[in-house]
């Protein structure tokens, strides 16, 4: 019989999301992160996997699908962007696919078959029974397509993407239509490298047993599950797991993940062979481990070492007294000494024993000290005991360091800096650090460090933006100071804001009005619109800034009847920058023109004449101007002239305006009070506004 000591995978993210357990026609979702995604890069194609965190939104994607939206970024600053609507399939096609596809059946099963209420047990939680049957069902379909990649694409939990790139600046994101769920690669591709193997498998031996142990959690594979094979000669193997063995991990920030496995065997005293294969997220068989070579062996009757007296022998040592019983206890051959001034500090071998000692005298204790004994039997097996404490006289403790110093970069990397303590006891220092004001503080150094200075790599995410760090003195007895006072430091953002949304464009007389949904991140200090030409090949270009609160924004200067796309860059304090979506505006064309500019006129009496001077902007389709006059007791104006751009006069052209001439012969000074206007008509049947000539 052999024994997996490890539930059969993910019935993990359950209970932290209970409350999502109840089915509803509108799904409404916590705030937080619920989806999960990462890549993985074959050179010619790129896999994506994601993964709901409840059984409430992997409903959704069985109801609603997901969109799948994949950007390539351009060396010349552009992006392209695709989207693909990915559907899960229906009852019908399940059935279809079990006669073809590995592990659909399993997955049918999970997904459709029914219990009833009265077989449905108790369970840990009481009423809550039907949440934890809904965990499962995620956390076993979950396994069955990290097993199986082509399973998971049929679920709407993977993605082959098969279009190459030679720039390989490609970002994905997974969003759970009908819901506000979604997931993205932080920068680029997030893919994971290729499988490594499994490292340090250590080998318990027991009664007819064999127990493997191996740890999961420095392995950057990432592995899922794993299958083990033994053999009699390390030359022929065979797989021992009917399953994959699975790991569950619970919480945020999970202990060291110690896979065990056991293995009954025949016989004590054989050699055998072990060797372990792990499975990632993409069904892929990772390198086998290195082979290790053991025997079953029948335990040994004796009890762990125990400390029960440490008493003070003249204020300068430690007599240190202890136990060890059993049946087997005579068998004991070695016995090691270790002791450490604080029960959280390296432990420094004392001394080697023979197998009767029961007591030690620590000649070289400190103040404080922390004892426990290890005793080794003739097959190599550890008992190791409990802590002993021993105590010399008190001494005063240093003082706590002064001057601390924190500095963070934009990497990660924080240096501190403090200044020197004169007590001329002093060993060193130890380095403490806390994200948060109300939890405790983490030491950072196992052992005492002698500098002034410590660096420590501490990883940028977007959940905190300053750490705190503090010290303590130590002294050759082991006496620590009180901490020193607290030093916060701001961590680099590395994180882009949420991007802004431009929800809607109205097009009007007077330009593009857009409505604009400014950025949820709080560190946003501006908001760039950029505005690019339907043209395919044009470029976008920059034409105000805006505050990051601003909600509303008219683009007066696009040229009428002209249509353009919009965009809005949020940047936060720290240079991050995220983009908007894209949306489509057109001016549209009143056949109203802007009015001349700069319009007055003279009298000459001298010449009898009168002169007419205004600008306006280059036009090709110019037809005609139209000069108004109103005398000072009419209320109409009257047409004074109507002339072809050819009849007058340009003084002067510009880039952006043409200044113009007329001048009129009049057989008499114009009546005082009277008023003259202009109206330019173009050749497309629009005319401008009235323009009113100043007097001078």
């Amino acid at each position: 019989m052999r024994t997996n000591y490890f539930l059969p995978f993910l019935l993990l993210l359950a209970i932290r999301y209970l409350s999502n357990g109840q089915n509803s026609t509108v799904p409404v979702f916590d705030e937080g992160p619920q989806l999960e995604i990462l890549c993985r890069d074959y050179g010619d194609s790129i896999a994506i996997r994601w993964a709901p965190t409840t059984w409430l939104l992997f409903e959704a994607i069985m109801q609603e699908g997901v969109t799948l939206t994949r950007t390539e970024y351009l060396p010349d600053g552009d992006s392209m962007l695709t989207k693909e609507l990915l559907t899960f399939p229906k009852k019908q096609a399940w059935q279809e696919a079990m006669q073809k596809l590995e592990g659909s059946e399993a997955a049918y099963h999970i997904l459709y078959e029914e219990i009833a209420p009265e077989m449905m047990p108790e369970g840990v939680l009481g009423n809550y029974r039907q949440a934890e049957l809904q965990s499962m069902r995620l956390g076993f379909l979950l396994f069955t397509a990290d097993l199986n990649f082509p399973l998971a694409e049929a679920l709407a939990l993977g993605y082959m993407d098969k279009r190459t790139s030679t720039f390989r600046s490609i970002k994905y994101t997974i969003a759970i239509d009908g819901t506000n769920q979604k997931a993205s690669t932080s920068s680029g591709y997030g893919a994971r490298v290729s499988p490594t193997p499994i490292d340090q498998v250590y080998t318990l031996p027991e009664d007819k047993v064999v127990t493997l142990r191996w740890d999961n959690f420095y392995n950057v594979s990432r592995y899922v599950a794993f299958h083990v094979e033994h053999s009699l000669d390390s030359l022929q193997w065979k797989r021992i797991n009917e399953v994959p063995i699975a790991i569950v991990t619970q919480g945020d920030m999970p202990n060291r993940e110690w896979v065990t496995y056991s293995d009954s065997v025949s016989q004590n005293f054989m050699d055998l062979y072990y060797r372990v294969q792990g499975i990632n997220s993409f069904g892929e068989l990772g390198p086998y481990s290195e082979v290790v070579k053991t025997q079953a062996r029948p335990p040994l009757q004796i009890n762990r070492p125990f400390i029960y007296r440490t008493p003070n022998r003249a204020d300068t040592s430690i007599q240190v007294y202890w136990r060890l019983d059993g049946r087997d206890s005579q068998l004991i051959q070695t016995q090691i000494v270790h002791r450490a001034p604080h029960p959280d500090s390296n432990f420094l071998a004392l001394d080697t024993l023979d197998g009767l000692a029961r007591s030690y005298l620590d000649t070289t204790a400190g103040y404080e000290n922390y004892y426990f004994i290890q005793a080794i039997d003739p097959l190599g097996r550890l008992y190791t005991g409990s802590l002993g404490h021993g105590q010399l006289p008190d001494k005063v403790p240093p003082s706590p360091p002064r001057g601390l110093s924190v500095v963070s970069d934009s990497l990660g990397n924080i240096q501190l800096s403090w200044a020197s303590n004169t007590e001329e006891d002093l060993i060193g220092y130890r380095v403490y650090y806390q994200r948060h004001k109300e939890e405790d503080f983490i030491q950072l150094t196992i052992a005492v460090t002698e500098d002034t200075n410590y660096t420590h790599k501490l990883e940028l995410d977007m959940l905190h933006d300053h750490a705190f760090y503090a010290l303590r003195a130590e002294d050759h007895v082991g006496n620590r100071s009180a901490l020193s006072p607290m030093v916060k430091v701001q961590l680099a953002d590395t994180i882009a804001p949420t991007p802004a949304s431009i929800v809607s464009v109205q097009s009007d007389f007077d330009g593009c009005t857009m409505q604009i949904v400014p950025s949820g991140s709080d560190d946003v200090v501006h908001n760039i619109i950029y505005r690019k030409s339907h043209e395919e090949l044009s470029l976008w270009e920059a034409i105000d800034t805006l505050s990051s609160e601003t909600q509303l924004y008219l683009d007066s200067l696009l040229a009428v009847g002209a249509e353009a796309r919009y965009q809005v860059i949020s940047t936060d304090e720290s240079g991050n920058r995220t983009q908007s979506n894209i949306a489509i505006g057109r001016r549209i064309d009143n056949m109203i023109r802007p009015s001349a500019k700069d319009a007055f006129v003279t009298w000459s009496a001298e010449e009898d004449e009168i002169t007419f001077r205004w600008s306006y902007p280059p036009r090709d389709d110019l037809l005609s101007f139209r000069f108004y006059e109103q005398g000072v007791d009419s209320e109409r104006f009257q047409t004074l002239r109507l002339l072809r751009p050819s009849a007058v006069t340009i003084v002067a052209k510009q880039e952006a305006s043409v200044d113009y001439r007329l001048t009129i012969p009049m057989g008499g000074a114009p009546m005082a009070g009277s008023s003259y206007l202009l109206k330019i008509n173009f050749l497309d049947g629009a005319e401008s506004k009235l323009a009113t000539f100043e007097m001078k």
